[in-house]
């Protein structure tokens, strides 16, 4: 079984969120709560730009988080296969 580093993620300062960014890739994760509770994902370029098809609408922050690890994996995968 493939071992990899788990993203982390932060407190955003400046929203209320988190967010992740794996070393050495182009891809960074955002996650915000609106304050109307409502959860936006999104996966961001270099220029902090949303990738095609995002932000998306999540029920929970572990959704969210649970989404950011499946792209993260679909990425690694790429490089090892």
């Amino acid at each position: 079984m493939n071992q990899f580093k788990q993203l982390q993620w932060y407190p955003h300062e400046e929203l209320e969120g988190f967010y992740a960014e794996p070393n050495g890739l182009k891809w960074r994760y955002s996650i915000i709560v609106n304050k109307g509770g409502l959860i936006k994902f999104a996966v961001l370029d270099s220029n902090y730009e949303y990738a095609d098809g995002f932000p998306k609408n999540c029920i929970t922050v572990e959704e969210a988080k649970e989404q950011a690890t499946k792209h993260y994996l679909s990425l690694l995968k790429q490089f090892i296969i």
